[in-house]
């Protein structure tokens, strides 16, 4: 597979928002490797333009098209699906 890159949209960096950088930490770690990059958006703290609409939020800036998750984000493999980084 070729590089990932998601950005992780928080409304603040909470115990919640914390836990859920973790797990996917974890989860792109085991699965791509060192062929990912990852960057959290704290909307408290941004300036961001075009937020997603609900938070949290996992988007898949590349490969091309973009695609977005929403959820709790207690089933990785379910989010990896809807961004189309996970076969079923």
């Amino acid at each position: 597979m070729k590089e990932v890159e998601l950005s992780l949209y928080v409304h603040t960096m909470d115990r919640l928002s914390n836990k859920i950088l973790a797990k996917l930490i974890k989860y792109c770690d085991e699965h791509f490797g060192e062929r990912y990059k990852l960057h959290l958006v704290d909307l408290s703290k941004s300036t961001e333009q075009s937020p997603p609409l609900a938070l949290p939020a996992l988007v898949r800036e590349f490969p091309l098209p973009r695609r977005h998750a929403v959820g709790d984000f207690t089933d990785m493999n379910k989010i990896m699906l809807t961004l189309n980084l996970l076969t079923q």
